[in-house]
């Protein structure tokens, strides 16, 4: 079975991931992942996750995952995510929190 989709039929059908960043990324500054690490950091949690699940996968680029990994793949991101912004809105209350 041949588990790499070439650039011409790899879509955003085909990306496991395109739900799951569309909620957590988003296309505005009202993102999930934005509001808990602002401007010079959501976008590197996102990375971050991608490749972890790319890992778990055994897989370097999302186009690679098979389709009968799709929804692990999709699972688990959904599950980083939480846990990232969970932990991300922690630190930021924490941070307002603490007065030396």
């Amino acid at each position: 079975m041949n588990i790499n989709i070439s650039k011409d039929e790899y879509t955003s059908k085909t990306n496991p991931l395109t739900a799951v960043r569309e909620k957590w990324l988003g296309e505005n500054q009202r993102s999930p992942l934005f509001e808990a690490y602002g401007t010079s950091t959501y976008a590197y949690v996102w990375d971050m996750i991608r490749r972890f699940v790319c890992r778990i996968c055994g897989v370097l680029y999302v186009r690679q995952i098979p389709p009968y990994l799709a929804e692990i793949a999709s699972d688990t991101a959904k599950k980083l995510c939480a846990i990232m912004y969970e932990n991300g809105m922690k630190v930021k209350q924490a941070r307002k929190e603490f007065k030396p």
